[in-house]
């Protein structure tokens, strides 16, 4: 093979590769701190044992979250599922965005899907 067409070949393979690149920047999802109560102050309150750790969940806006320290982080974490929290292993899933948007596929053939 010739160096012209190395030279040629490394180009395109570096504009493929610029191309893939990620236009925005990625959105962190920010802490949103809450104790998770309802509008008549009350919580809804769940443990569930994993092996030799009991992990603690409150109920709130439609899902589960993992209590921290009485408070529980709605803009980091996704809520779970009754079903997700009971099964083995389950760990919280942290939000991509605060949008809760994952963007999955490859250059202008992505498509953007629920994370939950």
């Amino acid at each position: 093979m010739k160096k012209s067409k190395k030279v040629v070949l490394a180009s395109v393979l570096l504009l493929a590769i610029a191309s893939c690149k990620d236009d925005e920047p990625q959105q962190v999802a920010q802490d949103e701190w809450t104790d998770g109560r309802d509008a008549q102050g009350k919580t809804r309150d769940t443990a569930i044992q994993q092996g030799n750790t009991v992990h603690h969940y409150r109920h709130f806006g439609g899902g589960w979250y993992l209590l921290m320290g009485g408070l529980i982080n709605t803009g980091r974490y996704a809520p779970a599922t009754a079903y997700d929290i009971a099964r083995p292993g389950f760990t919280p899933q942290a939000r991509t965005t605060p949008t809760g948007f994952r963007s999955r596929g490859f250059g202008s053939s992505a498509r953007s899907t629920s994370a939950s």
